[in-house]
């Protein structure tokens, strides 16, 4: 629905676990392999970090697979400084992080974030292993934007 709105989006695919948009999208650009050229003093627009999508208005940074979080991954770029170049090209930027039950990630990552939202499948009920992963994002305070729930069966949606 932002594309559709003409705006200009930017998926960071940060979960190493499983690289998935990077899988389905093939960009030419991994993070790991710009994270130490980046020069903050420019416009990122001339250094092309990102790639395109098959949708209009959609680019991606993608990320090799591997075993570990964000900030081992990246320790050798400012992230806080990044995403503020970033905002200059784009309207929104997502980030995709491994599952909160299950990794740090997210965690690191919601500290950069302006907003968070978590994304729960209705394909699996909420269990006990959760209740860390909710009162983590309970605590976000004002970064926490809500829930999407994905993976609805159109059977189950009243129009």
């Amino acid at each position: 629905s932002l594309t559709l709105s003409r705006k200009k989006l930017l998926m960071i695919d940060l979960n190493f676990s499983n690289n998935t948009l990077t899988q389905k999208n093939n960009p030419h650009t991994l993070i790991q392999d710009i994270a130490g050229s980046i020069n903050y003093n420019l416009p990122l627009i001339g250094q092309k970090i990102w790639s395109n999508t098959n949708i209009e208005g959609l680019f991606i940074i993608g990320c090799k697979q591997g075993n570990l979080t964000p900030s081992e991954a990246l320790y050798n770029i400012d992230m806080k400084a990044f995403l503020a170049l970033l905002k200059d090209e784009f309207d929104y930027i997502l980030i995709e992080a491994a599952a909160l039950n299950d990794f740090a990630d997210s965690q690191e990552m919601a500290t950069y974030a302006e907003a968070v939202f978590t994304i729960f499948s209705a394909s699996s009920s909420i269990n006990h292993a959760d209740d860390k992963s909710i009162k983590f994002i309970a605590s976000l305070g004002e970064k926490n934007k809500g829930t999407i729930l994905n993976n609805v069966l159109k059977d189950n949606i009243n129009f």
